[in-house]
């Protein structure tokens, strides 16, 4: 996309399951959401701030005590964090969010996933913190990616810190395709090709992941789909481009044709499917790695990651399912310090490496790759019966396949992302259980997104084939 557009024009144009309350964006206007970047207040040297923070990040809490134990009280101002842990996002945190701006109550720093920004923004929920100290000379070091989903469409804007990043890639039963002589596949002509000898083998190449948008919508941002494009004029929505139709016809010939699985991912027969070696394949991004080794700790030293198949032979093409943002919500009052906090937590050695370890992140700290030893180690876990650490995928270093692949800056989420996810999702559901292809699915999710975009007061300026 053109990353050239102002605060205004996106607002004037113009993740995650969660679906939040239209009627609580309805009185926003074309005007510049909470905090225009152009000041970024700070606290009086020699007091101290206290800054609120909410997350899910597993190992969140540990990195708040180092911080207030060793680096806020030698900063000036000094700064104490206090963590609120919650569930994930789409298991309330979201909704409680959305309720909270609208109560005037969102306290400083909050966790979100990057399809979700948009919505908080339309809410005028965000501070942008693109003129804080220390920020234009770190946003450089964070991947084109995150930073443009941190961005909304607004090159000179950034509306948080980049935690992570989520770029696709292949996890496979190194074992399975040994023993029966499949090179694993490095195209997607090969990947459909094998799928009838994985058939034939009494498994199935991969799942069809039905219950997660953004896993399908990260294999068209990595085919080149473009959904939504902010204008100067208004929204261009278009989830029936070439790209997008490309991977919709692929995934449903391979569905038909009972080539490939149909899971609910995260669920206990999810997991069974792959530790059994029914599934031969997970495409997943680096988090996966954790939730693997620890609801398939029978499967230990038999998964192996490649990087995510690609259409043409020898690109390094991805797409990112997931990744997050700690974002500084319009509420706080002093975001320098807040900043300057998330500044440290996003590129310290001692808190990435905490992030890796215990959660499986893939830093979207990009020097994070040689500053962090554990990101060239094996990821180790502990044993299902012993609890002695398990080298989970043997001696391979998992994550040095995510770092040669790129996730294109030109996937902007929508300005109503939450309710286009929710409407695949029942639109995919539909495809699952025999009703139509998965272009139907996107061309009904296209009007249904049309129609949400212009319920907002916002311009939709071209619309993608029906």
């Amino acid at each position: 996309m053109s990353r050239r557009h102002n605060t205004k024009s996106w607002l004037a144009a113009g993740a995650t399951l969660v679906v939040l309350p239209l009627s609580a964006c309805a009185g926003v206007k074309a005007a510049d959401p909470a905090g225009s970047g152009s000041t970024c207040p700070s606290a009086p040297p020699g007091t101290t701030v206290n800054l609120s923070m909410t997350s899910w990040t597993p190992g969140a809490q540990q990195n708040v005590d180092y911080f207030n134990t060793h680096v806020g009280d030698t900063m000036n101002p000094r700064i104490h964090v206090t963590l609120n842990v919650v569930p994930g996002g789409n298991s309330g945190t979201y909704q409680a969010y959305s309720n909270q701006i609208i109560a005037g109550n969102t306290g400083d720093i909050g966790m979100v996933e990057y399809p979700i920004l948009p919505s908080y923004r339309l809410q005028q929920g965000l501070t942008n913190i693109a003129s804080c100290p220390g920020v234009a000379g770190a946003r450089s070091d964070f991947s084109p990616a995150s930073i443009s989903a941190s961005e909304i469409g607004d090159p000179n804007a950034l509306f948080g810190i980049p935690q992570d990043a989520g770029p696709l890639g292949l996890y496979y039963r190194k074992d399975l395709f040994a023993k029966y002589h499949i090179p694993v596949p490095a195209t997607w002509q090969q990947f459909a090709a094998d799928a009838p000898k994985v058939k034939a083998a009494g498994g199935y190449i991969a799942g069809f992941q039905y219950g997660q948008p953004e896993w399908f919508e990260g294999l068209v941002w990595q085919a080149g789909g473009r959904w939504f494009t902010s204008t100067d004029k208004g929204w261009i929505v278009n989830l029936t481009d070439a790209a997008s139709l490309k991977v919709a016809d692929y995934w449903t010939n391979l569905v038909r044709n009972g080539d490939v699985g149909q899971e609910d991912t995260f669920s206990p027969a999810d997991w069974s499917d792959l530790g059994s070696g029914k599934l031969w394949t997970l495409i997943a991004p680096p988090w996966m790695s954790v939730l693997l080794a620890t609801n398939s700790p029978a499967s230990a030293r038999d998964w192996a990651v490649a990087r995510l198949p690609q259409w043409t032979s020898g690109q390094t093409a991805t797409g990112m399912w997931g990744g997050s943002d700690y974002a500084v919500w319009s509420t706080c009052k002093y975001p320098a310090q807040a900043a300057q906090f998330l500044l440290w937590l996003e590129t310290s050695t001692n808190a990435l490496t905490v992030n890796n370890t215990i959660g499986g992140q893939f830093p979207a700290y990009m020097p994070a790759v040689t500053t962090v030893p554990a990101m060239a180690q094996p990821l180790t876990v502990p044993g299902a019966t012993t609890g002695k650490p398990v080298k989970y995928f043997g001696d391979q270093v998992i994550w040095d396949p995510f770092t040669h692949l790129h996730a294109s800056p030109a996937w902007q989420a929508g300005p109503t992302q939450s309710q286009t996810d929710a409407d695949f999702s029942t639109a995919l559901a539909a495809f699952i259980s025999g009703s139509g292809t998965i272009a139907d699915a996107l061309r009904s999710t296209q009007a249904k997104t049309i129609a949400a975009i212009q319920a907002q007061g916002l311009a939709v300026v071209q619309e993608g084939s029906h």
